[in-house]
């Protein structure tokens, strides 16, 4: 055997071994793990959030998360109340974070996390994101309708920002008001 083919072998395998080193780093997170007092906190902030007090729910998912950084069901809640509330740029962040503590359990995330890259014009990233999560040959149809939407669009925003270059194109989100969705929703669900 040929002294390439050794090195090409042994680069293989180490290669191999850093992958799986990094799959088992990425999936470390068990909800069952959680620290207790923590997780008491972080049934606090549901219900402010079930209760639409969404201050106390957010302080509360703060301070379990000091109880226990790497509680990712509190950074993925965090995320989605941050959403809901069309502060993207906090969203994205907590999303990230999430995904940065265990990327296997944080995917069925990837649709609302593309949403909230999009709502702060990252769309590159919205479409990689949104990509991955149609990777997943587990979703159900309306997930994989939804994920197919979002993609088109975000592929249409790339597309409109290559094509807008030279007009020194720049993505910024402006509030319309309810009247704007309550008159849409009117005239298309009669």
């Amino acid at each position: 055997m040929k002294i390439e083919n050794i090195f090409k072998i042994l680069f293989s395998l180490i290669i191999a071994l850093f992958l799986v080193s990094t799959t088992i780093n990425a999936q470390w997170y068990d909800p069952g793990k959680v620290n207790k007092k923590a997780y008491a906190v972080y049934e606090t902030a549901y219900q402010n959030a079930v209760d639409q007090n969404y201050v106390g729910a957010i302080e509360n998912i703060h301070k379990a998360i000091s109880i226990d950084p790497k509680f990712v069901e509190a950074y993925l809640s965090l995320a989605g109340i941050y959403a809901d509330l069309k502060k993207y740029d906090s969203s994205t962040i907590n999303f990230a974070k999430a995904l940065q503590l265990d990327s296997v359990y944080s995917k069925t995330y990837l649709l609302p996390y593309s949403i909230s890259l999009a709502g702060v014009g990252r769309f590159g990233e919205a479409l990689t994101a949104v990509t991955e999560f149609l990777n997943n040959p587990q979703l159900n149809p309306q997930s994989i309708q939804a994920g197919k939407y979002r993609k088109s669009v975000y592929e249409f925003a790339i597309d409109y920002q290559k094509k807008h270059h030279a007009n020194n194109y720049v993505f910024a989100r402006k509030n319309l008001g309810d009247s704007v969705n309550k008159m849409h929703w009117n005239i298309t669900h009669r």
